[in-house]
């Protein structure tokens, strides 16, 4: 892992977008497949911390491949939809003080 090579104020601008698009992933339907409950540390009934299997998991992939998709342009549909749902959220609930 290395710093970041550029301007103290474009690298806030990149972590306050990067938390912006993690609180919408973690408001949408998408959740469970973002961070399924039982993936994060919370705490139970009595207020006890209860760790995460992201503690007990051991990955050496950064990134997951993805899967190559055949058929219909159906792709740039989503994307377009994401791309409006995600324009929506940071210009209302989502908005970031620039």
């Amino acid at each position: 892992m290395q710093s970041i090579q550029l301007p103290p104020p474009t690298v806030d601008k990149i972590v306050s977008v990067c938390c912006c698009l993690h609180n919408f992933l973690r408001e949408r339907p998408s959740r469970q497949l973002y961070t399924p409950g039982e993936l994060v540390d919370h705490k139970d009934e009595e207020f006890n911390f209860v760790p995460g299997l992201w503690r007990s998991q051991q990955s050496n992939n950064k990134m997951k491949a993805l899967s190559k998709q055949n058929g219909y342009n159906t792709g740039s549909v989503e994307a377009r939809l994401t791309g409006q749902r995600i324009c929506n959220y940071v210009n209302n609930e989502g908005k970031v003080k620039w």
